[in-house]
């Protein structure tokens, strides 16, 4: 629960931060709506960027969400953070150039990324993964390893600059991750946190 993790101590205003959601249809609606609603109701402001702007259909049921603003209209430089949650979306973001470079762009400026369950697979086609310990869904695994990475299975990995996740189960986690990260200019959490 949330509310015994001893991180969120550590979280409180965020009032100072900006984060990019970068989805696209078929986003995973408990990936983007949980840490959307996480990080707002701690003040940081959040954009959902993608390859459209308007509504965007969840990968399942009838929930929406709406992009805000198109990859191209933005830069690394508006953001704090980017997040790059699962479901579909980031399969169908790899084809559009904007959003890859986008990706690539914010993890070479040293900012936080952090991506969950399909989310690394942006990352994959951005090519920022060589030697870098990172997890995802099983299922594209072996994605992350061929483009480099050092594939881990745990709930939470962070290397350097990047924060991978596994799935919605590991949302708790995630969450808290990326808020103390925010709420700590950049700082890895203590091992065991």
């Amino acid at each position: 629960m949330l509310r015994a993790h001893p991180l969120l101590e550590e979280t409180g205003d965020l009032s100072h931060s900006r984060v990019a959601i970068l989805t696209s249809e078929e986003f995973n609606d408990f990936e983007v709506k949980i840490p959307w609603r996480f990080l707002r109701t701690r003040g940081a402001e959040v954009t959902v960027i993608g390859d459209v702007v308007g509504e965007v259909n969840a990968h399942r049921g009838d929930r929406t969400i709406t992009v805000e603003k198109k990859t191209q209209d933005v830069s690394y430089e508006d953001f704090d953070m980017l997040i790059i949650p699962g479901g579909y979306a980031p399969g169908n973001l790899r084809s559009d150039r904007d959003a890859v470079a986008f990706t690539r762009e914010f993890v070479e400026s040293g900012k936080p990324v952090a991506a969950i369950c399909h989310g690394p697979e942006l990352l994959v086609e951005a090519g920022v993964l060589d030697g870098r310990r990172v997890t995802s869904i099983g299922g594209i695994s072996d994605q992350l390893v061929d483009a480099g990475g050092i594939y881990v299975n745990e709930p939470i990995v962070i290397d350097g600059n990047l924060v991978t996740s596994r799935w919605p189960n590991d949302l708790p986690d995630f969450c808290l991750t990326i808020a103390y990260i925010l709420a700590n200019q950049g700082a890895e959490p203590e091992p065991g946190g």
